[in-house]
């Protein structure tokens, strides 16, 4: 479904992501794992179309997406979840939603909105309520809700347990497995590691803006490099 080819971006003069390659088959769930300044949101950036590349090549169901804008990349069928969810504050929980709705068509908006209340009934519950009122975990609840407005079928999760207590990351993770089964591909951003390779199939390791490692959870944790690049972040 997604093939990145040795993908390079920069931030002024500043190299962020270095020659990263990476794949994702359909319906899979793959992790993009890394410190800080690692450049994980960064290569999601460029996925969506917030970023430019300036190397390289991003496929996406047989199309390039590197010189494609966010909408454009939206309305194709991929879907991202911001780091800090990015909600807007005034408006109601609905009104968030109803605005990852914008690239869809019209007719299906009460649908989308019942499947969203389905996976997180709380939700609708709070629908007239502001976004800005709820618990972290309420909030990334919209957040991901918003990204289901569009139908994707890729959705960029940027570190959606911050903030977030650990009883409703447990939620939140069983909901998007829910959302997996309904054929829904994922790529998860992700510092907390030993969640994060609970959760999807294999991962990819980025250190310094390049790709060090790969593998699925056993590969990876008995990896002496890997133990290397995460010591003290948990």
């Amino acid at each position: 479904m997604l093939t990145v080819t040795n993908a390079s971006v920069d931030h002024g003069k500043l190299r962020a992501v270095w020659d990263v390659s990476l794949h994702i088959g359909a319906g899979e769930r793959v992790g993009l794992l890394g410190a800080n300044g690692a450049g994980k949101s960064t290569l999601m950036g460029a996925i969506i179309g917030l970023y430019q590349t300036t190397g390289g090549t991003i496929e996406y169901a047989g199309e390039q997406l590197q010189q494609a804008t966010t909408e454009q990349t939206v309305s194709r069928g991929i879907a991202l979840v911001p780091e800090g969810r990015r909600l807007f504050a005034t408006m109601s929980v609905q009104e968030n939603l109803i605005m990852g709705a914008y690239a869809s068509r019209h007719d299906t908006l009460e649908e989308q909105l019942e499947k969203v209340f389905s996976l997180f009934p709380i939700l609708k519950e709070k629908a007239r309520q502001n976004a800005g009122e709820l618990s972290g975990g309420q909030q990334q609840m919209v957040a991901i809700g918003r990204a289901l407005m569009s139908k994707p079928r890729l959705l960029l999760l940027d570190e959606p347990f911050i903030g977030v207590a650990p009883k409703l990351v447990d939620e939140i993770i069983e909901r998007l497995r829910e959302i997996g089964q309904d054929g829904v591909t994922m790529l998860l951003v992700e510092q907390n590691t030993h969640r994060a390779l609970d959760f999807v199939e294999r991962a990819y390791v980025l250190d310094n803006g390049r790709t060090v490692l790969d593998g699925d959870r056993r590969t990876l944790l008995d990896d002496p490099n890997f133990n290397r690049i995460f010591l003290g972040l948990e």
